[in-house]
């Protein structure tokens, strides 16, 4: 897989994804609280602005039963619509309690994941 998607607003390199923040598909992220479900971009991620200068990327799979997809944002928590369970935004643990978290860094207008 890989390959330049500059149309949809990023490009994969390996494990690494370079998202152009200031392509319109994540204009949600332009603000705190804002948050988008990657998935209909071809990225299995969530994306939650959390601070002027960071982007929390957070697993699309549910600690749960897996579920994709599902999602709603409730307060300080992804909430999984399959069986209603939520997960904090604060705790990237991984844990059955949390969604896993990916490393994420902005640098200009770019957000780099690392998978």
């Amino acid at each position: 897989s890989g390959g330049n998607n500059d149309e949809i607003g990023f490009v994969q390199d390996g494990n690494v994804y370079t998202i152009d923040l200031s392509n319109s598909n994540f204009s949600s992220l332009d603000s705190v609280g804002g948050w988008i479900n990657g998935h209909s971009l071809g990225l299995q991620m969530l994306f939650l602005r959390v601070s002027d200068d960071t982007i929390n990327a957070y697993s699309n799979s549910c600690p749960h039963q897996g579920s994709r997809n599902l999602w709603e944002l409730n307060g300080n928590s992804f909430r999984c619509n399959n069986h209603g369970i939520s997960y904090s935004t604060s705790d990237c643990s991984g844990g059955s309690g949390a969604l896993s978290c990916y490393t994420s860094l902005i640098e200009g207008s770019s957000l780099i994941v690392t998978t």
